[in-house]
Parts: structure tokens; sequence; C-alpha cells
């Protein structure tokens, strides 16, 4: 009969889950296309051997006689056609009598109002019926909903309805026998008022509750399939910090070891407040011999509508993927909008490198998702003035070099405020606020020139009183002791430096291997035990730098000849050359006559497989391989030039005495001259000197390895020939005069 409800029940095979569809030719017009014969079109298939049951009515509008229906299982195919041929399945025709509906008359039946589910979740959807109520043409239906016990009733509607009771909500069917809702948010009372047309008489139905249940209850199932692969072992967040092992059950509601975990009763709720940020922490801990990239995320459900799925509601994810286990930080702000109780956070983490493939819901095959409660509360404004905080810095700085500030005891109380200040000095100020600094830490970013003094200031906005917490004074670490560090990605046990030497100095350093960070910094432990080399300025030294079996072995070398914790492209030294496997190379290094005195800087970079540049002593060089080495050198000044006394010009036979003299206490003498000779002395005597030990002799004085030299020219002079010649003869008269003479000879004396 017309306005009827039929029930049926389907009955599937036993060997394949199928979809089970019902159309009726309700118009006779020999196809099934029109709107409403498609009476019943799953959206799930019916199990291997189960049954579907279910009801539909049969429309007033039904033309009355024999009236065609078609049951059809289709395999794996949602949204069939009652025409198409499949592959799978079966199809089935009946035909049964539609009868007309008797007009109504009188005061019609309305029955008894019922609904599908007693208690629903802000996002299920119910369906509203009537029982008993009278069938017949003429008959109207109005369906009408109040707040649970307030017997004020409004009229439902077919489309989307928000008020209390509602958000968001679909209403279809509101004027029809049946009616069907989603989005009922609080407890709700229906009827349906029936009103027959040809006697313009109505009746209420009885009236049915449809609780709604806690959004707590309501949330949809997230699991992965299997136990392999990685699972969260801690996480960390407020008060929450819960550790766990691999593969273990969780004592909640529907945990699966290693799957799912519900800790929304075993677990304390963290107190969370509005507006404020708090940190969160996750350790994924691997679970099997093998390895998988994986992302995690969090959800809370701030709105209390039992999704995780609303704008805002993924509050953190992962920064990058991850391979295997790890530890991953972040934090989460509470937004002021959030409603205050009881709510859900859901961890889920998911072996893939696809961020759009981790979900609230659903299933995946590796990972766990992990549930806990928080709880939101509204914040308490501030007053008075706020508790100071108490900050520290670092005592000094380098130039330029960032540092950060920290306090302890700032007021998280709502409506305070934070300012950093800084100023030349901690007592007379001024105090001047720092652009964009308003949290409680501060990072200084391009770090400072001079010394600099911080203080924190905190304000209550609704009292308008502010306090100050302690000053610090920040200043200038000298520069020798803010070097920039030398950086390699992989470093490599072949790509080493084996051994460094400068003169008879030397450390080898080959059974060290190349651990990370594949830099060593040597300076503290010079001069103990190990020395500090001498380098005289003005002068040239030697850099030996012997290297592993890698085949490639590039090097460099910088000297901070200023002392300014700088390494300046001209202060770099290189050959450029690869010394290849277990080579070495002698890099000559001038010293400047600039260069100050003492303790000075000297950077090695080796074991390189490319060239580096001579901007490259800091992070990274060309290669991903390599090693890195920080040394002392003493530069000092070369002991002064000797001095040299003696006579120069020794005559043939005699003894040559030189005597070499240094302001240096302790210096030792080194003598060369002709004829191979060699003197460790300051005097040296030649006794029956002879023209083969004639010419240049060299005294070379060394003070602490440094050295120089004088030279003096030493001529041998022959014996004088004593030949007297006169200028006239030798006999003459009283009153004349003859000249005497003898040969010329060099520094000869005569008498």
């Amino acid at each position: 009969m017309q306005n009827t409800v039929v029930n049926y029940t389907l009955y599937n095979t036993p060997y394949w889950s199928e979809y089970q569809y019902i159309w009726v030719d309700w118009n006779q017009d020999g196809d099934f296309i029109d709107p409403g014969e498609d009476v019943r079109n799953p959206t799930t298939a019916t199990p291997t051997g189960g049954t579907a049951v279910g009801s539909f009515t049969i429309p007033l509008t039904a033309i009355p006689g024999t009236t065609r229906m078609r049951v059809r299982n289709v395999y794996a195919t949602p949204g069939a056609s009652p025409c198409t041929s499949y592959t799978f399945g079966e199809c089935e025709d009946y035909n049964f009598t539609v009868v007309a509906a008797i007009p109504c008359s009188g005061v019609p039946t309305a029955g008894t109002a019922n609904s599908t589910s007693p208690s629903v979740c802000p996002t299920a959807t119910f369906t509203l019926n009537l029982t008993g109520s009278t069938l017949a043409s003429g008959i109207s239906y109005q369906w009408q909903y109040s707040a649970a016990g307030a017997n004020t009733w409004f009229n439902l509607a077919n489309g989307v309805i928000s008020n209390a009771q509602f958000t968001n909500a679909t209403v279809a069917g509101a004027t029809a026998l049946s009616c069907t809702i989603t989005g009922q948010v609080a407890a709700t009372d229906y009827r349906c008022i029936v009103t027959c047309a040809n006697s313009s008489s109505a009746a209420p139905s009885t009236v049915v509750a449809v609780a709604s249940s806690s959004f707590l209850n309501c949330y949809c199932n997230s699991t992965s399939t299997s136990t392999l692969y990685q699972d969260i072992t801690n996480f960390t967040l407020s008060t929450i910090n819960n550790n766990t092992s691999c593969n273990t059950v969780a004592p909640g509601l529907n945990s699966n070891a290693g799957m799912y975990s519900n800790f929304i009763s075993s677990v304390a709720a963290a107190n969370l407040t509005q507006t404020y940020s708090y940190p969160l922490s996750i350790t994924i801990s691997n679970c099997y011999t093998l390895t998988n990239v994986n992302v995690t995320k969090v959800y809370i459900d701030y709105n209390h509508n039992g999704t995780l799925t609303d704008p805002g509601e993924e509050v953190y994810v992962s920064p990058t993927t991850y391979l295997g286990g790890h530890t991953e930080t972040g934090s989460i702000t509470i937004p002021a909008a959030a409603l205050t109780g009881n709510t859900l956070m859901r961890v889920v983490n998911t072996s893939t490198s696809n961020f759009a493939a981790v979900t609230p819901c659903g299933t995946y095959t590796y990972g766990e998702t992990e549930d806990y409660v928080i709880n939101i509360s509204a914040p308490v404004p501030c007053t008075g003035a706020p508790t100071p905080a108490v900050i520290t810095a670092p005592a000094s700085a380098c130039t330029g070099a960032a540092f950060t500030l920290s306090s302890t005891g700032a007021s998280t109380a709502y409506g305070v405020s934070h300012q950093w200040q800084s100023s030349p000095n901690c007592t007379t100020g001024p105090w001047i606020n720092i652009t964009g600094a308003t949290n409680t830490t501060l990072v200084v970013a391009a770090g400072i020139t001079t010394a600099t003094c911080y203080r924190l200031v905190s304000t209550c906005s609704y009292s308008n009183l502010s306090s100050n917490s302690n000053t610090v004074s920040v200043t200038i670490t000298p520069p020798t002791s803010c070097f920039c560090v030398p950086t390699y990605a992989v470093g490599g046990g072949p790509d080493i430096i084996a051994n460094v030497a400068i003169g008879t100095w030397n450390n080898n350093t080959s059974s060290n291997g190349n651990p990370s960070p594949y830099y060593v910094n040597y300076v503290p432990q010079q001069p103990t035990p190990i020395a500090i080399p001498n380098v005289a300025a003005s002068t040239t030294f030697n850099l030996v730098i012997s290297f592993g079996s890698d085949v490639n072995q590039y090097s460099g070398a910088w000297v901070d000849w200023n002392h300014d914790g700088l390494f300046a492209t001209t202060e770099y030294f290189t050959t450029g050359t690869n010394a290849g496997a277990f080579g070495s190379v002698t890099i000559p290094i001038p010293v400047p006559t600039s260069a100050l005195p003492g303790n000075t800087r000297l950077r090695i970079r080796g074991g390189d497989d490319l060239p580096m540049t001579a901007a490259q002593a800091c992070g990274p060089s060309n290669s991903m391989f390599g090693e890195a080495e920080d040394y002392f050198i003493n530069v000092v000044p070369p002991p002064p030039v000797p001095t040299i006394t003696g006579n120069s010009n020794i005559c043939q036979g005699s003894s040559l005495i030189l005597t070499a003299s240094s302001s240096v206490a302790g210096a030792a003498f080194a003598w060369t001259g002709p004829n191979g000779f060699t003197a460790t002395t300051a005097s040296i005597t030649i006794p029956n000197f002879q023209p083969v030990n004639a010419g240049l002799y060299t005294v070379t004085v060394t003070v602490a390895g440094l050295s120089n030299s004088n030279t003096v020219t030493v001529a041998c002079l022959p014996i004088p020939i004593n030949t007297i010649s006169a200028s006239g003869s030798l006999t003459f008269c009283q009153g004349n005069f003859i000249s005497l003479s003898v040969p010329t000879a060099t520094g000869a004396s005569y008498t």
C-alpha cells in the first residue's frame, strides 16, 4: 500500500563479499533511473555469508498496480547500475502490486516516534521514523525538535541548521514518514505532527529522546595494521611524560600492541591554558631489524565536535622525514578560541615520506597511534606587579657572535608581557627596548661589539605595573679565544692529517684516526704534552704535513699573524698540489716582519678530496672528506746580528783570531769558512795563516732554535820582499843626496 514501509532481508553468497542493490519502478515507465527508484544503494559491501536488513517506504506517488523490482549482487562495485553488465554477481527481478492508499478522515493516529540511535556523536547520522501511524492518502508529516525536556517545539526544515542543538547539521525528510539528521550536538527530543488534509485534523506522535554522546567517545579509529618497524616510545607535553616499550599493550579500550595505544584513562590529562605555548618531545624507536622513513603528526580537538580534521586541529607536523628511530621536538600554542575542558589529543606516526598520507583517521601499514586527554583552561588575568624574572647570560661573547639570554621565574599570568632592554651601563643606563624582543628568551643573533648590559621588564596590562629582572653584563671575549670552527660532512678514515712538522718539532696523530667532528684543536694540549714550536719573524719556515691512504690529499694552512681571532685570506698558505696516498707536502710560510710576537694560532686543513680556497678556514671546504687541526706556534724575533772582532788582514804565517759576541745570553755559535773550516766556539784561531785560508768567514748565532748571521772577509798578506833600491850612485859628494826604496806591500810597515 502507498505510504507504507516494506521490510527486506538480503542473504549474501558464502564465497565473496558483495554490494546488494534494490530498484523499484514506481512510475511503471520501464526503467529504474527515476528519482527515488534506487531504494537500496549501499556504500559498503555485505560480508561473505552475511545479510543486509533494511526497509523502504512506498511513495504516495507510486502508481497502483503491478510494479517491477530488481535485486542485484555485484562484486566489488559500489554505485552499480541496474542495467550494466558486470563480471561477477547475480540479478533477480520480481513483481509486486502497489495498492492505492485509503483517503484519511477524522483525527489521524500519529503513532510512535523512533530513532535508529538512542545517543549520537556530533557528526553521526541517524534516522527518525514513525510506527503505528495512519497510512492513508491525504496524510502529511512535520517533524519537530525541542531541547531535551524543554517541551518547546520547533519545526525541522530540510537543509542546514545551526543552533544550540545542531552545528551545521543537515536535515532530509523533515516532512516525510522518516527524517534523517546529521550533526546533533546536544540532547534533543523529537516528535512528528501527522495531519489529515481531508479533515484538517492533526495529532502529535510520541516523543523520542536522542541523547548526545560525549565527544570523547566519538572519534574515528586510527591504527597501523602491522607491528613491524617503529613505535612511539615517549611523548612529552606539559605534565605528560609517557615512556613505553616496543609492542606493549596500553591499558585503554581497543589498544593493540604496537599499533594503537589508548592512554585516555591511564595517563593524567595535561593542564594547558589558552594562548600559552608548550614544548613537546616525541621519541620514535625502531622495533624491527630494518628501518623505514617516517613522519609524525599531533592533533587536538579544540572545538569538541568529535573530529580532528577542523582547521587548526593539526597542531604539530614533523619538520622533515626521519629514518628509523629518533627524537623530534617542537611546540604547541593553544588558541584563545579553544573550548575549555577535557578534549582528545592524538599522536600518529606513520612509515611514509608523503606528509599528506598521515591523517588522524583510518589505517596505515607501519607505525603507531596514541590517544591522550588534555584539559584546556582559560587564562587567569594578572594582578599587581609581575614577579621579577631572573636572567642569565654568558659572561662574554666573541665580537659579532650570536649568544642567548635566558630567564627563569618570569610570570606566565595572562596579560603579562615581557620586553628585553639593553644599556651600555648596568647602573646608570640609559635602557633601550630591543625591537621584537618580547619572549622570555633572547637570542642576540648579530652579537655585540662592545660590552653590553641586559635586563627583562615584565608588565601586567591589567594593573599597568612592571618589574625589572636582575641585570647582566656581557663583555667581549678576547679575539684569540674566538676562532671559527671548520667542518666536514663525512670526514673519512683515509682522509686524515697523519703528522705535522716544523723543523725538529712534530706531532704524529696517525693512530687517532679521524673521528667526528673531524676537527681537533690541539691548543689546550700545548705546551704540555705537545710543545709549541718557535718561528722567527722576518724568516720563512717549512710546514710539513703527512696524510693517510686516500689518493686525494689536498691541504692548506692559515696563521693569525695579527692576533685578531680571524683567518684572513692574506694569511693563507698552500702549494695547491695533491700529495696522494700516504704522501706529504712542504708548505713554505714566510713570517711577516709585522707579525705580533707570542703564541699565534695555526690552522691546518688536509686530506681534502678537492683544493680549498683561501676563504675556507671556517665551515665547510670544497670537500666532504678531510680533517682540520689547530696549533699554537710561537712567533719570536730572531737574535740580533752577532758582532765579529779581530784583524781581517793577516800576514802569511801569522795567526788569525776572530771573536763573535751576542747580546742574548745562552747563544750558540757556529762558524764556517774557506777550506772546509767549521767551529762551534765564540772565538776561533787559525795559526800559520796561508792564502788557502783567506776568504769569507760566517758566524751563525742560535737562540731557542732561531738564528742570525754575520760575515767578515779575511785577506792573507804575503811576506814583504825587502830589496833596497837607490835612486843614484851609492858614491856621491857631500851635500848631495840619493833616495832609497823598497817594494810596497799591503799591510807592511817600514822602519
